[in-house]
């Protein structure tokens, strides 16, 4: 990849799944869904990679991330993607962070590729039912201004915040590459993986 950073968020509290850790979901042979979607990632030669977390998430991952630096918000619960954003941007020694949720375990080079090309200050895919996936988004150090004057004002849509800043969209087909783990019944999944 290009000078940029790899964020994964996992901060998220799992709500619709019984408030279970989503990083920590085991794969069949015992991995934690973390470590294998960092052994996905690395490998595209990120600047640094962060893991957005909770501070009381942080004993467990500690000793699942590698090289991974664990990265705390500010903002702290109810604050969402848009937190873990602004922590990843102010965190970050290069211009660009690639975010990326914890509890997407499929990596689709093409887009990562694709997203690695962007020009503007984000570059955010859109999905094949037009669902934007901003979770998935490339974003530029210059919108942190924006993204605090949001945040600060509890303007915490996301999808607003995008509007706002006009940012480009990139029409994505390949709905696997966004599949993620929400619902219980998701987690039929993990069967599969390995």
């Amino acid at each position: 990849m290009s000078d940029c950073a790899l964020a994964i968020a996992a901060g998220g509290q799992g709500i619709r799944l019984g408030r279970r850790d989503k990083g920590l979901l085991s794969l069949p042979d015992g991995t934690p869904l973390v470590q294998y979607l960092l052994r996905q990632l690395e490998p595209y030669s990120w600047r640094e990679i962060l893991l957005l977390c909770r501070p009381d998430q942080a004993t467990y991952y500690q000793t699942l991330i590698g090289q991974a630096q664990l990265v705390f918000d500010q903002y702290g619960p109810g604050f969402g993607p848009m937190a873990a954003l602004h922590t990843a941007l102010q965190s970050a020694t290069c211009d660009w962070v690639q975010l990326w949720p914890v509890d997407a375990p499929i990596v689709c080079p093409q887009l990562l590729q694709t997203l690695d090309q962007a020009t503007a200050p984000a570059l955010i895919p859109q999905d094949a039912s037009g669902r934007l996936q901003p979770l998935f988004g490339r974003y530029h150090i210059s919108l942190l201004p924006s993204l605090t004057r949001h945040l600060t004002e509890q303007r915490l849509a996301i999808s607003r915040w995008l509007r706002d800043i006009q940012a480009p969209i990139l029409p994505w087909s390949e709905h696997a590459c966004f599949t993620n783990l929400n619902e219980p019944q998701d987690l039929t999944f993990l069967q599969h993986i390995c």
